[in-house]
Protein backbone atom coordinates (compact mmCIF):
# COMPACT_ATOMS: atom_id res chain seq x y z
CA UNK A 1 0.00 0.00 0.00
CA UNK A 2 1.07 3.47 -0.56
CA UNK A 3 2.08 5.53 1.98
CA UNK A 4 -1.29 8.29 1.61
CA UNK A 5 -3.28 5.20 1.67
CA UNK A 6 -1.47 4.23 4.80
CA UNK A 7 -2.63 7.62 5.63
CA UNK A 8 -5.74 8.22 4.68
CA UNK A 9 -7.92 4.99 5.03
CA UNK A 10 -9.77 3.83 8.28
CA UNK A 11 -7.17 1.42 10.75
CA UNK A 12 -10.00 -1.58 9.74
CA UNK A 13 -9.41 -1.32 5.55
CA UNK A 14 -5.48 -1.31 6.31
CA UNK A 15 -5.86 -4.81 8.82
CA UNK A 16 -8.24 -5.81 5.87
CA UNK A 17 -5.55 -5.23 3.33
CA UNK A 18 -3.54 -7.56 5.31
CA UNK A 19 -5.24 -10.39 5.46
CA UNK A 20 -3.88 -12.17 2.39
CA UNK A 21 -0.37 -11.61 3.54
CA UNK A 22 1.23 -14.43 5.23
CA UNK A 23 3.57 -12.28 7.87
CA UNK A 24 0.68 -9.94 8.50
CA UNK A 25 1.48 -8.27 11.99
CA UNK A 26 -1.39 -5.45 11.82
CA UNK A 27 -4.52 -6.72 12.87
CA UNK A 28 -4.62 -7.18 17.09
CA UNK A 29 -6.67 -10.35 16.84
CA UNK A 30 -5.68 -13.73 18.08
CA UNK A 31 -3.86 -15.39 15.20
CA UNK A 32 -2.58 -18.27 16.71
CA UNK A 33 -2.41 -21.92 15.25
CA UNK A 34 -6.07 -23.18 16.77
CA UNK A 35 -5.06 -25.15 19.76
CA UNK A 36 -4.63 -29.01 19.82
CA UNK A 37 -7.63 -30.54 20.24
CA UNK A 38 -10.33 -27.84 19.52
CA UNK A 39 -11.80 -29.84 16.27
CA UNK A 40 -12.42 -32.48 18.23
CA UNK A 41 -14.05 -30.60 21.33
CA UNK A 42 -16.67 -29.19 19.33
CA UNK A 43 -18.73 -31.21 16.92
CA UNK A 44 -21.28 -29.46 14.90
CA UNK A 45 -23.44 -31.97 15.82
CA UNK A 46 -23.06 -31.53 19.15
CA UNK A 47 -23.81 -28.25 18.93
CA UNK A 48 -26.92 -28.84 17.00
CA UNK A 49 -28.57 -30.91 19.94
CA UNK A 50 -27.67 -28.15 22.91
CA UNK A 51 -30.10 -25.80 23.03
CA UNK A 52 -28.96 -21.65 22.87
CA UNK A 53 -29.29 -21.02 26.21
CA UNK A 54 -27.49 -23.86 27.52
CA UNK A 55 -24.50 -22.72 25.25
CA UNK A 56 -24.46 -18.87 26.47
CA UNK A 57 -24.49 -20.43 29.97
CA UNK A 58 -21.51 -22.66 29.12
CA UNK A 59 -19.76 -19.71 27.82
CA UNK A 60 -20.64 -17.23 30.34
CA UNK A 61 -19.53 -19.69 32.93
CA UNK A 62 -16.12 -20.21 31.65
CA UNK A 63 -15.83 -16.86 30.82
CA UNK A 64 -16.09 -15.24 34.33
CA UNK A 65 -13.09 -18.19 35.44
CA UNK A 66 -11.07 -15.39 33.69
CA UNK A 67 -11.02 -11.90 34.87
CA UNK A 68 -11.66 -10.54 37.92
CA UNK A 69 -15.23 -10.97 38.26
CA UNK A 70 -17.60 -11.17 40.95
CA UNK A 71 -19.63 -14.33 41.69
CA UNK A 72 -22.87 -11.86 40.31
CA UNK A 73 -21.14 -10.00 37.62
CA UNK A 74 -22.62 -11.68 34.64
CA UNK A 75 -26.11 -12.75 34.67
CA UNK A 76 -27.89 -13.94 31.63
CA UNK A 77 -30.24 -11.64 30.22
CA UNK A 78 -30.70 -9.79 33.45
CA UNK A 79 -27.68 -7.06 33.17
CA UNK A 80 -25.50 -8.75 30.26
CA UNK A 81 -26.12 -9.07 26.66
CA UNK A 82 -24.14 -11.36 24.09
CA UNK A 83 -23.19 -10.34 21.06
CA UNK A 84 -21.31 -11.67 17.49
CA UNK A 85 -18.18 -8.98 17.95
CA UNK A 86 -17.02 -6.17 20.09
CA UNK A 87 -17.69 -3.34 17.00
CA UNK A 88 -21.29 -4.59 17.44
CA UNK A 89 -21.44 -4.47 20.77
CA UNK A 90 -19.93 -0.61 21.04
CA UNK A 91 -22.42 0.15 18.16
CA UNK A 92 -25.01 -0.62 19.69
CA UNK A 93 -24.10 1.74 22.99
CA UNK A 94 -23.77 4.40 20.16
CA UNK A 95 -27.37 4.76 19.08
CA UNK A 96 -28.20 3.56 22.43
CA UNK A 97 -27.08 6.79 23.76
CA UNK A 98 -27.80 8.56 20.94
CA UNK A 99 -31.65 6.99 21.40
CA UNK A 100 -31.98 8.35 24.81
CA UNK A 101 -30.92 12.09 24.30
CA UNK A 102 -27.01 11.80 25.19
CA UNK A 103 -25.40 14.41 23.14
CA UNK A 104 -21.96 14.54 24.42
CA UNK A 105 -19.00 12.01 24.62
CA UNK A 106 -15.75 11.87 26.10
CA UNK A 107 -13.27 9.56 24.69
CA UNK A 108 -9.59 8.75 24.62
CA UNK A 109 -7.07 9.61 22.44
CA UNK A 110 -5.39 7.61 21.34
CA UNK A 111 -7.47 5.14 20.66
CA UNK A 112 -8.84 2.58 17.90
CA UNK A 113 -10.30 4.84 14.74
CA UNK A 114 -13.61 3.00 14.56
CA UNK A 115 -14.69 4.30 18.01
CA UNK A 116 -15.26 7.92 17.40
CA UNK A 117 -16.26 7.08 13.59
CA UNK A 118 -19.24 5.31 15.50
CA UNK A 119 -20.00 7.54 17.52
CA UNK A 120 -19.84 10.50 15.04
CA UNK A 121 -22.36 8.25 12.82
CA UNK A 122 -24.95 8.36 16.09
CA UNK A 123 -25.19 12.02 16.33
CA UNK A 124 -22.75 12.19 19.03
CA UNK A 125 -20.40 15.30 20.47
CA UNK A 126 -16.98 14.05 20.96
CA UNK A 127 -14.30 15.51 23.62
CA UNK A 128 -10.87 14.15 23.43
CA UNK A 129 -9.08 12.68 26.87
CA UNK A 130 -5.94 12.40 26.75
CA UNK A 131 -4.02 9.62 28.60
CA UNK A 132 -2.93 9.84 31.99
CA UNK A 133 -5.14 13.03 32.60
CA UNK A 134 -8.13 11.56 33.57
CA UNK A 135 -11.69 13.70 32.83
CA UNK A 136 -12.11 17.38 34.19
CA UNK A 137 -13.31 17.68 37.99
CA UNK A 138 -16.22 19.53 36.29
CA UNK A 139 -17.06 17.33 33.10
CA UNK A 140 -19.25 18.94 30.26
CA UNK A 141 -20.04 15.28 29.14
CA UNK A 142 -22.98 13.18 28.77
CA UNK A 143 -21.24 10.01 28.88
CA UNK A 144 -17.48 8.53 29.02
CA UNK A 145 -15.85 5.72 26.97
CA UNK A 146 -12.55 4.70 28.11
CA UNK A 147 -10.59 1.47 26.85
CA UNK A 148 -8.75 0.16 29.54
CA UNK A 149 -5.80 -1.37 28.89
CA UNK A 150 -6.03 0.93 25.81
CA UNK A 151 -5.25 0.57 22.87
CA UNK A 152 -2.18 0.95 21.41
CA UNK A 153 -0.33 2.14 24.53
CA UNK A 154 -1.71 -0.20 27.11
CA UNK A 155 -2.39 2.93 29.10
CA UNK A 156 -4.06 2.34 32.37
CA UNK A 157 -5.33 4.24 34.94
CA UNK A 158 -3.95 4.52 38.52
CA UNK A 159 -6.34 3.88 41.11
CA UNK A 160 -6.93 7.09 42.12
CA UNK A 161 -7.38 8.67 39.10
CA UNK A 162 -9.95 5.97 38.10
CA UNK A 163 -11.79 6.20 41.33
CA UNK A 164 -12.01 10.38 40.90
CA UNK A 165 -13.38 9.78 37.14
CA UNK A 166 -15.98 7.19 38.56
CA UNK A 167 -16.70 10.05 41.40
CA UNK A 168 -17.17 12.79 38.99
CA UNK A 169 -19.28 11.36 36.30
CA UNK A 170 -21.70 9.78 39.20
CA UNK A 171 -21.68 12.97 40.57
CA UNK A 172 -22.89 14.84 36.95
CA UNK A 173 -25.25 11.99 36.69
CA UNK A 174 -23.02 10.78 33.35
CA UNK A 175 -22.91 7.19 31.75
CA UNK A 176 -19.36 5.63 32.54
CA UNK A 177 -18.42 3.04 29.44
CA UNK A 178 -15.38 0.71 29.51
CA UNK A 179 -13.84 -0.79 26.36
CA UNK A 180 -12.36 -3.94 28.17
CA UNK A 181 -11.37 -5.78 24.91
CA UNK A 182 -7.64 -6.14 26.16
CA UNK A 183 -8.48 -6.57 30.00
CA UNK A 184 -6.91 -10.22 30.04
CA UNK A 185 -3.36 -9.30 29.00
CA UNK A 186 -2.82 -6.52 31.73
CA UNK A 187 -5.70 -6.00 34.05
CA UNK A 188 -6.58 -3.88 37.01
CA UNK A 189 -7.69 -5.17 39.48
CA UNK A 190 -8.98 -2.17 41.67
CA UNK A 191 -11.63 -1.34 38.49
CA UNK A 192 -14.14 -4.09 39.33
CA UNK A 193 -14.44 -2.86 43.11
CA UNK A 194 -14.56 0.88 41.92
CA UNK A 195 -17.14 0.46 39.54
CA UNK A 196 -19.29 -1.43 42.06
CA UNK A 197 -18.67 0.83 44.92
CA UNK A 198 -18.37 4.03 43.93
CA UNK A 199 -22.37 5.47 44.80
CA UNK A 200 -24.86 6.81 42.37
CA UNK A 201 -22.15 5.25 39.17
CA UNK A 202 -24.13 4.15 36.07
CA UNK A 203 -21.33 1.98 33.83
CA UNK A 204 -21.54 -0.72 30.61
CA UNK A 205 -18.79 -2.55 29.92
CA UNK A 206 -17.78 -4.26 26.63
CA UNK A 207 -15.47 -7.60 26.45
CA UNK A 208 -14.94 -9.61 24.20
CA UNK A 209 -13.03 -12.84 23.30
CA UNK A 210 -11.06 -11.56 19.85
CA UNK A 211 -8.20 -10.55 21.12
CA UNK A 212 -7.43 -13.19 23.53
CA UNK A 213 -8.63 -16.78 21.72
CA UNK A 214 -7.50 -18.02 18.55
CA UNK A 215 -11.09 -18.83 17.38
CA UNK A 216 -11.14 -18.28 13.47
CA UNK A 217 -12.66 -14.99 14.09
CA UNK A 218 -15.95 -16.86 15.47
CA UNK A 219 -16.29 -14.42 18.73
CA UNK A 220 -17.98 -13.27 21.38
CA UNK A 221 -18.91 -10.11 23.10
CA UNK A 222 -20.31 -9.51 26.41
CA UNK A 223 -22.29 -5.92 27.25
CA UNK A 224 -23.13 -5.43 31.08
CA UNK A 225 -24.50 -3.04 32.75
CA UNK A 226 -25.84 -2.65 36.72
CA UNK A 227 -28.38 -0.97 35.17
CA UNK A 228 -31.03 -3.35 34.02
CA UNK A 229 -33.11 -0.47 32.18
CA UNK A 230 -29.50 0.49 30.61
CA UNK A 231 -28.71 -3.25 29.44
CA UNK A 232 -32.25 -4.20 28.11
CA UNK A 233 -32.67 -0.89 25.62
CA UNK A 234 -28.81 -1.86 24.28
CA UNK A 235 -29.98 -5.58 23.49
CA UNK A 236 -33.07 -4.24 21.84
CA UNK A 237 -30.97 -2.09 19.55
CA UNK A 238 -28.60 -5.26 19.39
CA UNK A 239 -31.19 -7.26 17.96
CA UNK A 240 -32.53 -5.24 15.72
CA UNK A 241 -29.14 -6.18 13.76
CA UNK A 242 -29.15 -9.91 14.87
CA UNK A 243 -30.76 -12.47 17.03
CA UNK A 244 -28.06 -14.34 18.61
CA UNK A 245 -23.83 -15.05 18.68
CA UNK A 246 -23.93 -18.14 16.35
CA UNK A 247 -24.19 -21.34 18.64
CA UNK A 248 -20.45 -22.37 16.52
CA UNK A 249 -18.82 -19.72 17.89
CA UNK A 250 -20.24 -20.10 21.62
CA UNK A 251 -18.59 -22.85 21.07
CA UNK A 252 -15.71 -22.99 20.13
CA UNK A 253 -14.64 -19.38 21.82
CA UNK A 254 -15.88 -22.51 25.42
CA UNK A 255 -13.71 -24.73 23.89
CA UNK A 256 -10.49 -22.32 23.45
CA UNK A 257 -11.05 -20.97 26.84
CA UNK A 258 -10.92 -24.36 28.73
CA UNK A 259 -8.23 -26.08 26.29
CA UNK A 260 -5.95 -22.70 26.51
CA UNK A 261 -6.30 -22.72 30.32
CA UNK A 262 -8.10 -19.24 30.07
CA UNK A 263 -5.51 -16.55 28.84
CA UNK A 264 -2.03 -18.39 29.34
CA UNK A 265 -0.91 -19.34 26.37
CA UNK A 266 -1.69 -16.25 24.18
CA UNK A 267 -0.21 -14.52 27.46
CA UNK A 268 3.17 -16.91 27.16
CA UNK A 269 3.68 -16.41 23.26
CA UNK A 270 2.89 -12.04 23.49
CA UNK A 271 5.55 -12.46 25.68
CA UNK A 272 7.80 -13.86 24.15
CA UNK A 273 6.95 -12.10 20.77
CA UNK A 274 7.41 -8.69 22.42
CA UNK A 275 10.86 -9.36 23.54
CA UNK A 276 12.05 -10.56 20.30
CA UNK A 277 10.48 -7.20 19.35
CA UNK A 278 12.43 -5.53 22.30
CA UNK A 279 15.91 -6.81 21.12
CA UNK A 280 15.28 -6.15 17.56
CA UNK A 281 14.90 -2.68 17.81
CA UNK A 282 17.47 -2.24 20.23
CA UNK A 283 19.58 -2.45 16.97
CA UNK A 284 18.91 1.00 16.10
CA UNK A 285 20.55 2.87 18.81
CA UNK A 286 17.98 4.08 20.82
CA UNK A 287 15.87 5.48 18.18
CA UNK A 288 12.99 2.94 18.19
CA UNK A 289 11.59 2.25 21.69
CA UNK A 290 8.52 0.48 23.06
CA UNK A 291 5.66 1.79 24.89
CA UNK A 292 5.48 -0.05 28.99
CA UNK A 293 2.67 -2.77 27.54
CA UNK A 294 1.77 -6.49 28.27
CA UNK A 295 -0.96 -6.11 25.76
CA UNK A 296 -1.17 -8.63 22.47
CA UNK A 297 -0.45 -5.53 20.26
CA UNK A 298 2.95 -3.53 20.81
CA UNK A 299 3.41 0.23 20.32
CA UNK A 300 6.40 1.68 18.88
CA UNK A 301 8.06 4.85 18.95
CA UNK A 302 9.85 6.24 16.77
CA UNK A 303 12.57 9.31 17.65
CA UNK A 304 12.46 12.45 15.55
CA UNK A 305 15.93 11.92 14.62
CA UNK A 306 15.01 8.46 12.97
CA UNK A 307 13.44 10.68 10.48
CA UNK A 308 10.82 8.21 9.38
CA UNK A 309 7.05 8.42 10.77
CA UNK A 310 4.70 5.98 11.38
CA UNK A 311 2.93 5.95 8.17
CA UNK A 312 6.22 5.67 6.11
CA UNK A 313 7.32 2.48 8.29
CA UNK A 314 4.18 1.22 7.98
CA UNK A 315 4.52 2.09 3.74
CA UNK A 316 7.71 0.45 3.78
CA UNK A 317 6.61 -2.86 5.47
CA UNK A 318 3.41 -3.40 3.31
CA UNK A 319 5.67 -2.79 0.58
CA UNK A 320 8.26 -5.46 1.51
CA UNK A 321 5.50 -8.02 2.10
CA UNK A 322 4.63 -7.85 5.45
CA UNK A 323 1.64 -5.44 7.48
CA UNK A 324 1.66 -2.69 10.63
CA UNK A 325 -0.47 -0.08 11.41
CA UNK A 326 0.54 3.89 11.48
CA UNK A 327 -0.20 5.95 14.31
CA UNK A 328 -2.10 8.69 12.87
CA UNK A 329 -5.33 7.06 12.78
CA UNK A 330 -5.36 6.49 16.13
CA UNK A 331 -5.18 10.34 17.56
CA UNK A 332 -8.75 10.90 16.18
CA UNK A 333 -8.51 14.71 16.84
CA UNK A 334 -4.66 15.94 16.19
CA UNK A 335 -3.41 12.99 13.36
CA UNK A 336 -0.05 14.51 13.62
CA UNK A 337 0.82 13.73 17.19
CA UNK A 338 0.24 10.14 16.07
CA UNK A 339 3.51 10.59 13.17
CA UNK A 340 6.20 9.42 15.70
CA UNK A 341 4.00 5.68 16.47
CA UNK A 342 3.42 2.55 14.28
CA UNK A 343 1.56 -0.46 16.11
CA UNK A 344 3.07 -4.07 16.19
CA UNK A 345 0.96 -7.23 16.82
CA UNK A 346 2.29 -9.98 18.82
CA UNK A 347 -0.32 -12.47 18.38
CA UNK A 348 1.21 -14.62 16.02
CA UNK A 349 2.96 -17.86 15.54
CA UNK A 350 6.55 -17.64 16.42
CA UNK A 351 7.14 -18.23 12.75
CA UNK A 352 4.94 -15.69 11.45
CA UNK A 353 5.85 -13.82 13.93
CA UNK A 354 10.11 -14.02 12.97
CA UNK A 355 9.02 -13.90 9.49
CA UNK A 356 7.01 -10.48 9.90
CA UNK A 357 10.13 -9.56 12.32
CA UNK A 358 12.85 -9.77 9.30
CA UNK A 359 10.86 -7.66 6.99
CA UNK A 360 10.35 -4.81 10.07
CA UNK A 361 14.36 -4.64 10.37
CA UNK A 362 14.94 -4.70 7.04
CA UNK A 363 12.52 -1.93 6.37
CA UNK A 364 14.17 0.53 9.35
CA UNK A 365 17.48 -0.53 8.41
CA UNK A 366 17.00 1.90 5.28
Amino acid sequence: MKQSILENSSLTAIEYEHLNVRANIADGHARLTPVAGLEELVSLASIAATSQADLELQFMTEFSRHGYFSETRFLARHNSWLAPSASAAIDSVMKYLSSRGFRSLAMLEPTFDNLPALARRAGLEIVAVQEFSGLPEEPEVDAAFLVIPNNPTGWIPDENTFINIARNLARHKALLIIDRTFRFFEDAEYLENVISTVPNLQWVTIDDTGKTWSTLENKVSVVSSNAVDVIEDIRAIGEEITLNVSPVSLALCTGAMRLEHGPSRIRTVVDDNRARLAKSISKFDGLISLYPSRLSVAALHLDDKFHVSGSELAARVSERGSGILPGRQFFWESPSRGDSIARVALARDTEVFERALAVLEDALAI
